[in-house]
């Protein structure tokens, strides 16, 4: 392992427990500098980031993850599947699950209420259509939209698929989430599934642009 990968988990760990470590030790003002610290070093870490697509390949992210995607200098499995002047739609780039879909701005926001009214609006509108497409060609009969808002991640919304096995091997999808996903990543990247995930890729693409 790198050291700049090992500098990144740590600043990965603090990051996402932060109020746990500060808030018991800190006076706000104190604590709103070292949260401002710690996001300009996640920044300057960015290019280290290594992560591992849905087909097992180690790929370096050069910047944000988002923005590498929407800008054109990361390839996503199965292509973008749509472009906007504001949005881009990818099949989920880590995870191998059929229908996983990510929209997401094609500029770093942060939050939804960074962006302006028309844009919230064409995100509505695309998050109902794409849905439409997965539901009505039986991706998947029921899906959940998640938001997550976390500083210095690229705003983004899942749409994340209820599969039958997600139900029979986990009961609730969205309380056993972070199971279904190791699931997913250790038993799901099989040629079949891959190719199933391709097709649908091809096929939401071919809709979403006419």
């Amino acid at each position: 392992m790198y050291i700049s990968d090992i500098l990144y988990n740590i600043i990965f760990i603090l990051q996402n427990n932060f109020d746990i470590f500060f808030n018991a030790f800190m006076i706000k003002t104190i604590k709103n500098y070292f949260a401002k610290l710690l996001k300009c070093v996640i920044i300057s870490f960015e290019g280290y980031m290594k992560i591992i697509d849905l087909t097992g390949k180690e790929v370096e992210v050069k910047n944000c993850l988002g923005c590498d995607i929407a800008n054109g200098n990361l390839d996503v499995f199965g292509g973008l599947l749509y472009r906007s002047e504001n949005f881009s739609i990818a099949q989920d780039f880590e995870l191998p699950i059929d229908g996983f879909l990510i929209i997401f701005s094609n500029r770093h926001v942060e939050k939804l209420n960074d962006l302006n009214t028309d844009e919230q609006v064409e995100l509505i509108k695309l998050i109902s259509k794409t849905l439409n497409i997965l539901q009505n060609n039986q991706i998947a009969d029921e899906y959940n939209i998640i938001l997550e808002e976390k500083s210095s991640y690229h705003f983004h919304i899942w749409l994340m698929p209820r599969h039958r096995w997600m139900i029979e091997k986990f009961g609730k999808v969205l309380k056993n989430l972070k199971e279904i996903q190791d699931y997913a990543v250790k038993n799901m990247k099989t040629t079949e599934n891959l190719e199933k995930i391709r097709q649908t890729c091809e096929l939401v693409k071919t809709q979403l642009n006419k």
